[in-house]
């Protein structure tokens, strides 16, 4: 089974429904997945942030929402992270707005 680790923005009621419904679509298909707003939250920061380089060191790969204007800071450095590790990342754009500089016609 392919153990992937579900890197997205999960600030907004939305984004985190929308990564729920994401993750649990993942799973009936046969992926393992960790999503990082299922740990609990009320536990101190560096555990979090232990617990989530753990992940990103354990997984096969790491599936990254890279909507809005700007990627997620936190989503970004995941990514970069898995990189640096070796790591397959495979960025999903969801969003219809064009995002980073565009070019003007003359």
């Amino acid at each position: 089974m392919t153990f992937l680790y579900l890197s997205a923005a999960l600030f907004t009621t939305a984004e985190q429904t929308f990564n729920r419904d994401l993750a649990a679509a993942l799973r009936v298909v046969g992926f393992t997945v960790f999503l990082p707003q299922e740990v609990d939250q009320t536990q101190d920061q560096k555990t979090i942030f232990d617990l989530n380089v753990q992940e990103l060191k354990a997984c096969d790969l790491v599936l990254a929402i890279v909507d809005g204007p700007d990627v997620d800071s936190g989503v970004a450095w995941e990514m970069g992270y898995a990189y640096a590790q070796g790591k397959p990342v495979i960025a999903l754009r969801t969003d219809f707005r064009q995002s980073g500089e565009t070019t003007l016609p003359a």
